[in-house]
């Protein structure tokens, strides 16, 4: 399997993770139990939604030439509780479907690419340099540490499911 294959299949894996660990929860611990920091998981998965989303918009800069235009992100704690907020009024069931649905995105936008444009010179939202796959990266390394804090939190948990 090519780089390429090994990445998307990544993504994947990492996604249905975090789904299995979370979906013995009921909506309202969804919802409203704070699982990390003062976020239910409803607000995790929409603030993972939202970096998704802007990770995707810099990956599609890159390969049409407009990347150089994008200003990275200078307000990170604003960004992120901009992004959790934005769900919060939100179902579980309507916020899980958009990370869903960039989580497909990023399978697509992936399978689509070449081993040699993995390796192309790119810039990141949180304003370093790095390639296209360690841009993309960032889509498969924030849900795994979120997920990492949401199976701490589910240990220490002594409320039922």
């Amino acid at each position: 399997m090519s780089t390429v294959g090994q990445f998307r299949d990544e993504v994947t894996s990492t996604h249905q993770r975090f789904l299995d660990a979370v979906e013995p929860l009921g909506d309202a611990a969804l919802e409203n139990e704070p699982a990390c920091g003062t976020w239910p998981v409803r607000e995790v998965a929409g603030h993972l939604a939202a970096w998704n989303l802007l990770i995707l918009a810099w990956a599609r800069a890159l390969l049409d030439g407009t990347q150089a235009d994008l200003q990275p992100i200078r307000d990170f704690d604003g960004f992120n509780a901009e992004s959790a907020v934005r769900t919060s009024h939100m179902s579980w069931a309507a916020v899980k479907a958009e990370l869903d649905a960039t989580i497909a995105s990023a399978e697509q936008f992936i399978s689509g690419l070449t081993d040699d444009q993995l390796a192309l010179p790119a810039n990141c939202p949180w304003g370093r340099p790095s390639t296209l796959h360690g841009l993309l990266r960032g889509i498969d390394e924030h849900e795994e540490e979120h997920l990492h804090e949401l199976l701490v939190w589910l240990e220490g948990r002594t409320t039922p499911a």
